[in-house]
């Protein structure tokens, strides 16, 4: 799968020319070592890197989609996500994706309730987005993360939400990214791919993910500590729990 905004990238140029001043072994095209093998400026898997930018990579040379999920090494290269961490991926909606070498090593929720405190790392997750997407919550590991548990029935939610696209353009280049966190529809049922589109739309966000959490289920329950919308989370780059809905409405305590 690709999205539109990727373009194909140019091929690494072969070494050798018109063949007249190749090393030993090599054809016109930059053929093979004089073992037989793949020669370090072929493209072995046709991603657009050469096999010696993937051996620097530690991506796999002979498979153009190292961590398998669905975008070749070539493009998360050139776009700054990871090749060889799945959640470190392009998505439609140009979120501020992280890009984490490893990923975190998560605690749970410590809390004797089953709910975080502060100081847990938290468990990676996923939601489905306005575009359909599935979104990580580890997509933004070495991110300041801003989570925003809502409802459409919730007016301070809307309030609150209103609010997510210049909070996100305020501290975008802080290596941030807030994400609002839907759980149930106006009627306290769950929601359709529409309501997270409308949402998104009617408070203007372009470049926050509205993600699907119905049925008050995790991660939601495992955030929420009083029994009240909007419930607000702040992790660090690393996902340690910062703030645990203490009722921080600005990352401004915690982003550098």
């Amino acid at each position: 799968m690709r999205l539109a905004l990727l373009g194909m990238l140019a091929a690494c140029a072969p070494i050798g020319g018109d063949g007249r001043d190749e090393p030993a072994g090599l054809g016109p095209q930059g053929g093979s070592g004089a073992d037989g093998g793949a020669h370090p400026a072929d493209d072995s898997d046709g991603d657009g890197l050469s096999n010696g930018q993937e051996a620097s990579l530690g991506t796999d040379p002979d498979d153009p989609d190292s961590d398998g999920d669905g975008f070749d090494d070539g493009d998360e290269h050139e776009l700054g996500t990871n090749p060889l961490f799945a959640p470190s991926r392009p998505y439609d909606g140009g979120y501020n994706v992280g890009f984490c070498a490893e990923a975190p090593d998560p605690t749970g929720p410590t809390d004797s309730g089953g709910t975080y405190r502060t100081g847990d790392v938290a468990e990676d997750f996923v939601l489905t987005d306005q575009h359909g997407q599935d979104v990580h919550l580890y997509t933004f590991c070495d991110r300041w993360v801003m989570l925003v548990f809502s409802a459409l029935w919730c007016e301070p939610c809307a309030d609150q939400d209103a609010r997510a696209q210049w909070i996100q353009d305020r501290y975008g280049d802080r290596d941030f990214q807030i994400l609002t966190v839907l759980i149930e529809d106006e009627h306290g049922q769950d929601l359709e791919p529409a309501d997270l589109e409308g949402w998104a739309a009617e408070a203007g966000m372009e470049t926050v993910p509205v993600l699907d959490n119905s049925g008050r289920a995790p991660p939601w329950s495992e955030f929420e500590t009083d029994a009240t919308l909007p419930t607000v989370v702040h992790l660090s780059p690393d996902m340690e729990v910062l703030s645990v809905d203490e009722g921080v409405l600005d990352p401004a305590p915690y982003v550098p």
